[in-house]
């Protein structure tokens, strides 16, 4: 059996902090109390790394039970999860530089994004037009769909950070399992 890919830290932090922005404090609390991993024992006793790498299936774990706790669609919450910590969390000065770039361009810088946050796995712009590009993911064993909807919250973010608006982001290949094939337009 393939290892499962490896998470940094600060994803475990960014779910958290979702939790306690967009469904409030008590399904936060309720969220920190029943997820179950490493990660988050290490959240609830205050010692997470955010440098350190930890399994995604125990991520896919937390998002699916938010979504449970906030009564909400698994797949929704998680893009909105995804969304949120790239959107809230990137640091403003790297927020001015994106927004006097072109999406396009944002979106090739996006595999070096992928490439600090994962132990493995490649992310390839394969095609791109002035409001579209196709990304290829492979080789994220332990991806499931509920962490590439996560995935397409974040990409979505990146290309607003970049001056894109109305971002559809679909999967259109994969997106069950280790490789996914997205489809971006923007206006």
């Amino acid at each position: 059996m393939e290892p499962s890919t490896q998470i940094r830290g600060i994803a475990f932090r960014n779910l958290a902090d979702a939790a306690t922005t967009l469904y409030g404090e008590k399904t936060s609390a309720e969220l920190l109390e029943r997820a179950r991993g490493t990660a988050f024992d290490a959240l609830r006793t205050n010692t997470l790394d955010t440098l350190a790498f930890y399994r995604v299936e125990e991520l896919s774990h937390g998002e699916s039970l938010l979504a449970e706790l906030a009564s909400g669609d698994p797949f929704e919450v998680a893009f909105a999860v995804g969304h949120h910590g790239l959107s809230d969390h990137l640091p403003r000065v790297f927020r001015l530089f994106l927004r006097v770039l072109h999406p396009g361009f944002v979106l090739d810088r996006s595999t070096a994004i992928v490439r600090r946050y994962f132990d493995r796995g490649h992310l390839a712009v394969t095609r791109r037009s002035e409001r579209f590009a196709r990304l290829e993911a492979h080789d994220f064993p332990g991806f499931d769909r509920i962490l590439w909807s996560d995935f397409r919250g974040a990409t979505t973010a990146t290309l607003e950070v970049g001056g894109a608006r109305g971002t559809v982001i679909e999967i259109v290949e994969g997106g069950d399992g280790p490789d996914a094939v997205l489809e971006a337009r923007w206006r």
